[in-house]
């Protein structure tokens, strides 16, 4: 899971290696809120769950980990 994600972030910023642990991807800008919409979208199609929009938190996309987190809570 961890390495598909990673591929996700790569693809909208090949500049940044996500491999390494970063955190505060949000509030550091590295993402931004449309980086948010379209990795919502990705992880959505590439793991078949639907992230409510309770879930749409700044904390929640400011790092792998919890990005990881996010997808692990939806799929049973």
């Amino acid at each position: 899971m961890e390495d598909k994600i990673i591929s996700i972030l790569h693809d909208m910023h090949p500049e940044t290696d996500f491999s390494k642990s970063y955190t505060n991807l949000v509030s550091d800008a590295i993402l931004d809120s449309f980086d948010v919409v379209q990795i919502i979208s990705e992880l959505e199609s590439s793991f078949s769950i639907s992230i409510s929009a309770l879930d749409i938190l700044p904390e929640n996309f400011d790092s792998v980990e919890s990005i990881c987190n996010l997808v692990k809570k939806y799929i049973k």
